[in-house]
């Protein structure tokens, strides 16, 4: 049996990070970081290699999720990013994470991070 996907779950509200904690966790092993140096720390001291997924909350502004998504790529460009956006039609356009999707359903949010988290694990993209 394969271990568990780790997922970094980045975000400003931590009632919402400990809630999708809370969700992910039976099915992943999930840390969270409630401000950004958190994250960069957490990635810098991992090398970024030890997160299979970092979730982006909806409450990054652009340049938080640009920062974030510049220190993981540096390290790793198996991690899989996918940000959070609040609603069905809000998607964000930045450079920075692979994927987007609504936070306003849970079971895809699940299905999404168990699609990335094999994507993640069969090794980097050729684009």
């Amino acid at each position: 049996m394969f271990p568990k996907a780790k997922i970094l779950c980045v975000g400003h509200d931590p009632m919402l990070l400990q809630t999708r904690k809370w969700m992910l966790e039976g099915e992943f092993e999930v840390e969270v970081a409630d401000i950004v140096p958190e994250a960069l720390a957490t990635l810098a001291a991992s090398d970024g290699l030890s997160f299979d997924i970092i979730l982006l909350c909806h409450s990054l502004n652009d340049q938080e999720c640009k920062t974030i998504c510049d220190a993981v790529f540096s390290h790793s460009t198996a991690t899989r990013v996918l940000q959070l956006n609040e609603g069905w039609r809000d998607i964000r356009s930045l450079a920075g994470p692979q994927e987007q999707i609504s936070a306003a359903r849970p079971q895809g949010l699940i299905e999404k991070i168990t699609e990335l988290a094999q994507r993640a694990r069969s090794g980097p993209q050729l684009t």
